[in-house]
């Protein structure tokens, strides 16, 4: 395949690309990154365009734009990638800067005359081999710079070990070797090594048309990805407080007892006391306001091993893995405490309120309803015996 041929086939691509990442942002324009995937790629096409038109045309700012928009484009591609995995973005004066240099750069390098030497090129065929000798060298740099960039960002967010990030991750590292690798190469070559260049600028046009393809597929399934993740959210948590609910909650116990069957569970039940009471004196927004408030501070009070849930109403619960009844006990009456005298700021006074607390503990091979039902008798005894106070209550 010839050079020509495989640029206009590399054109062709980046249009498909960037029509798939425009219609991505079209359908999911809140999902981060989705409109600036869709801009990367346009410019890129763009780029790609107005080279196609220099080399008809001559005329030297398609050439100067078909370099630079490219470089743009994939410095749009790092701020997508960092909007995707909730990076900080890179600095807006540093990437108006880092434009406005590579512009005037290769403003300079396009109009610059070349003298002729003795290899029997004509003052114009070694200007136009010089020019972009130099063009793809500085193309090359800016790219490599640019992966460099998103690698990082994707390993310190984590992201790469997220199964629906890895053809994107591929295809950075995959970009960043063929941008370094061309970029040494040219400097080993030098400008009048033709031949060799146009051999290693068609494969790096290969190579950069996979890539383009592979970011595509990637920024789709990081979205599809990430909405899934949500959707899955929006069934195990509780819309109010963000804790698991009740189908989250026993996900969570299917999951920890089918590999620690031989663990002890500690199960803490939790009713705000009065509640009722609460809504009817101050209205439906501060019950709502005391319970985000309770399920902040049972959040706060236990380990991250531990998990917290919302079962309904002003009930919760908090399951205690590897917990001795002794432990457990202590846990929930520190929790208790918290609530009676932190309670809830409100109207520029202090609303307070108090809970009972249920403790039970069995294994995990033990039936979870025998767990529950002794905790929540637990709780009821809590109640019957007069609220604020935690109650412990042994299996059968």
């Amino acid at each position: 395949m010839d050079f020509r041929t495989l640029f206009l086939l590399h054109s062709v691509v980046s249009l498909t690309c960037s029509a798939s990442l425009v219609a991505l942002a079209s359908i999911f324009p809140r999902q981060p990154g989705s409109r600036l995937w869709a801009l990367a790629m346009g410019q890129i096409t763009l780029g790609l365009v107005c080279l196609v038109g220099f080399s008809e045309a001559g005329w030297w700012l398609l050439a100067v734009l078909g370099n630079w928009l490219p470089i743009s484009g994939f410095l749009s591609l790092a701020r997508a990638t960092q909007q995707a995995a909730g990076r900080t973005p890179l600095n807006a004066s540093w990437r108006l800067g880092w434009l406005v240099v590579i512009a005037l750069v290769l403003g300079y390098i396009t109009l610059a005359h070349v003298a002729p030497s003795p290899s029997g090129h004509t003052a114009g065929q070694l200007w136009f081999d010089r020019r972009a000798y130099f063009s793809s060298m500085l193309v090359s740099a800016a790219i490599a710079t640019t992966m460099l960039i998103m690698a990082r960002d994707i390993w310190l967010s984590g992201c790469h070990r997220l199964p629906f990030w890895s053809i994107y991750s591929a295809c950075t590292v995959l970009m960043l070797v063929a941008a370094t690798v061309r970029l040494l190469l040219s400097i080993g070559f030098g400008p009048d090594a033709a031949e060799s260049l146009q051999v290693l600028n068609s494969t790096f046009f290969l190579v950069t048309t996979v890539g383009l393809i592979g970011f595509t597929i990637g920024a789709i399934l990081i979205t599809a990805g990430r909405l899934n993740s949500e959707i899955t959210a929006m069934a195990e948590r509780d819309a109010l407080t963000g804790l698991l609910n009740r189908h989250g909650f026993f996900a969570r116990y299917r999951a920890w007892s089918s590999e620690r069957s031989t663990m002890s569970l500690s199960l803490v039940l939790i009713d705000i006391d009065h509640f009722k009471c609460i809504n009817d004196q101050h209205g439906h927004d501060v019950g709502d306001a005391v319970i985000g408030r309770l399920a902040a501070l049972l959040t706060e009070g236990v380990r991250r091993s531990d998990w917290v849930a919302r079962f309904g109403g002003e009930e919760f619960v908090v399951a205690l893995p590897d917990t001795a009844q002794a432990e457990a006990l202590e846990l929930a009456d520190r929790l208790r405490g918290a609530i009676e005298r932190e309670g809830l700021q409100h109207a520029g006074a202090r609303l307070h309120f108090t809970a009972s607390f249920g403790v039970a503990q069995g294994r995990a091979d033990s039936p979870f309803e025998t767990l529950f039902k002794a905790a929540d008798r637990a709780l009821y005894a809590a109640k019957h015996q007069g609220r604020n106070r935690v109650h412990i209550a042994a299996m059968p």
